[in-house]
């Protein structure tokens, strides 16, 4: 299973690895027309951020795609194995493979893994891995990353204001407000996630999805009410124009 699974999280990352294709063509584009300044180090260390993201959230939304296409979910439950161990199997080769693909942005390009692009891309990984389940369009899987990152921002605006007064340290945003404010989000998916896995079984996928119509869903919901609330002066500003 393990093989399978090291083919399946690479094959995941050349079909990524395309868009490094678009550093000579970006390099050339920015020096005829867009006129940026952009140097190759420059383009090809942001290509490479944008290869990573893309990588994160597909290995992530893809973990158990095989078994949804080919109806393989009986050959994974008739493994010798605990639930556990096969989620950690399919789960860490794509880990390890993420952090080879960022490790040339550390010792090249000094990119810090503990800023918040760093541990977005880490959060991207694993939004898109809680909502593999719950969502089969990749087109909506993204829509849910995008929307579910914007709610993580919105928390950390709110934590900031309320117990960091606004400040931003000289080392860029506080590594702990940005773990808390993920946290408020990848929990209530995290836990709908482990509970289907641990309740799986033959029946269908969509019969199997309670804990996230349960959890995630009324948890999103009331943080979206709160969020709402706590910005309702400046909507009230907004609609008096």
């Amino acid at each position: 299973m393990l093989n399978k699974e090291i083919n399946d999280a690479l094959k995941r990352l050349m079909e990524c690895a395309l868009i490094l294709l678009g550093i000579p063509v970006a390099f050339i584009l920015d020096n005829i027309i867009f006129k940026f300044g952009w140097s190759l180090s420059d383009t090809m260390e942001t290509t490479l951020i944008i290869t990573a993201f893309a990588y994160a959230f597909y290995a992530g939304f893809t973990v158990f795609l095989s078994e949804k296409k080919d109806n393989a979910f009986e050959y994974l439950l008739s493994l010798p194995l605990p639930k556990v161990k096969i989620l950690f199997l399919k789960v860490i080769p794509r880990l390890i493979i993420l952090f080879i693909l960022i490790l040339p942005l550390i010792l090249i390009w000094k990119f810090n893994p503990f800023s918040i692009s760093g541990m977005f891309l880490i959060f991207t990984f694993f939004i898109s891995l809680f909502l593999s389940f719950a969502v089969d369009s990749i087109l909506l899987g993204l829509i849910g990353v995008v929307l579910l990152h914007s709610l993580i921002s919105f928390h950390m605006k709110i934590l900031n204001f309320l117990f960091w007064k606004n400040q931003v340290s000289t080392h860029g945003v506080n590594p702990l407000l940005i773990i808390i404010s993920s946290f408020l989000v990848l929990f209530p998916l995290g836990l709908a996630f482990w509970l289907v896995i641990r309740q799986f079984d033959l029946k269908p996928i969509k019969l199997q999805l309670k804990p996230y119509y349960y959890i995630a869903i009324p948890a999103i919901i009331i943080e979206l009410i709160f969020l709402v609330w706590f910005y309702r002066p400046y909507l009230n500003w907004f609609q008096n124009g």
